[in-house]
């Protein structure tokens, strides 16, 4: 999808695979391969290339040289601003704990100090965090008679609820 969007757009579409951290090298050296060729990769393709990876133990390395070449980072395949964000950029998270917006700003904050302010893709909510959550107080509104008997309407009001500022729609898998 992504190499057909590419084409679709004019865009040069690059595809590296890098040592899979379950493998003989391990995740340390899983990072230390894709930490080492993101600097080789900006020199080839320039500071407006966009860097992603499907491989969660590789966001780190990613985000940190991504930061430091000055490059693009659309955003993780991992639902979250905790997936590569915190450890990248040094960040101790602890006080903001389960506060979104809060864990969001110290990690914007540090981006835009570092000049890398409409460069770096982050998402607002941790899409897991929300779903457990959301879907339990979704379960309790049913027993408990508080919803709305339309499931959809009810599935969607209960991730706005969690998610100040986001839109959701919900919709029966097909």
């Amino acid at each position: 999808i992504y190499e057909s969007a590419c084409h679709d757009l004019g865009i040069q579409f690059v595809d590296v695979t890098t040592p899979d951290p379950a493998g003989e090298i391990g995740v340390a050296g899983s990072q230390q391969a894709v930490y080492d060729m993101i600097p080789e990769l900006v020199d080839k393709y320039g500071k407006d290339t966009v860097f992603f990876t499907t491989n969660t133990a590789q966001h780190e390395p990613v985000i940190k040289r991504v930061m430091e070449y000055g490059a693009l980072f659309v955003t993780s395949d991992d639902a979250s601003p905790l997936v590569g964000y915190p450890a990248a950029l040094g960040l101790d998270l602890h006080e903001e704990a389960g506060d979104w917006n809060q864990i969001v700003d110290k990690i914007e904050q540090v981006v835009v100090d570092k000049g890398m302010s409409g460069r770096m893709g982050i998402f607002a909510y941790s899409l897991t965090y929300c779903h457990s959550l959301a879907l339990g107080h979704l379960a309790v509104d049913i027993i408990e008679g508080n919803d709305t008997g339309d499931l959809m309407v009810d599935v969607a009001n209960a991730y706005k609820d969690l998610t100040p500022g986001c839109e959701w729609r919900a919709g029966r898998y097909r």
